[in-house]
């Protein structure tokens, strides 16, 4: 059984968890990271990068790993309504489509970098406050003591069971797709 003992424990390590750790390194404070999966990995959704979200990575100190991923420039993007009706937005400053398994895997470099300890393959089952100032994080291999915790696991966290709250489950389901095509002609 591994054991950390840490100012701050980040469950998840995808961009939202990997800024975190970054900032909270930058600030000081002795910060692990825990995700379930082992990195590089392939996770469905989220390839889009708004300009905004661009210049966050570069803010990250990961904008030239950005750049030398395998990456499409976004300079305008369409809404086409039921009616057929159009918005076309253009961009100064432009977004990028650039694949989660690149995106996670420099921001998650760059995490390690600023001194964050991460641990690939350790899912967390538990979140337990042992006191006002202390949380314990249980997993199959692995126990974690914080005095914080940021959930960054996704809409399925541990997080809702240590607040006392159920697991908000909606009246749809949705699925995600994702495939990538090489030497494909445009239309």
């Amino acid at each position: 059984m591994r054991r950390e003992h840490c100012d701050v424990l980040i469950v998840g390590a995808g961009p939202a968890g990997a800024a975190a750790g970054i900032c909270l390194a930058r600030a000081g404070l002795d910060v692990v990271a825990v995700d379930r999966a082992t990195f590089p990995r392939d996770k469905t959704c989220g390839d889009a990068l708004s300009n905004a979200g661009v210049a966050l990575v570069g803010e990250l100190g990961a904008a030239e790993a950005l750049a030398a991923a395998t990456h499409a420039i976004v300079r305008a993007g369409a809404a086409i309504l039921p009616d057929g009706a159009r918005i076309v937005r253009t961009y100064e400053a432009p977004g990028m489509i650039v694949g989660r398994r690149d995106l996670d895997d420099l921001l998650r470099r760059r995490m390690q970098a600023a001194g964050v300890r991460l641990l690939e393959g350790q899912p967390i089952r538990a979140l337990v406050r042992e006191a006002p100032d202390r949380v314990m994080a249980l997993g199959t291999s692995f126990e974690g003591q914080a005095r914080a915790v940021v959930a960054a696991d996704g809409p399925g966290s541990v997080a809702w069971a240590a607040l006392g709250e159920p697991y908000p489950r909606g009246p749809r389901l949705a699925v995600a797709a994702t495939v990538y095509l090489k030497h494909a002609a445009p239309a």
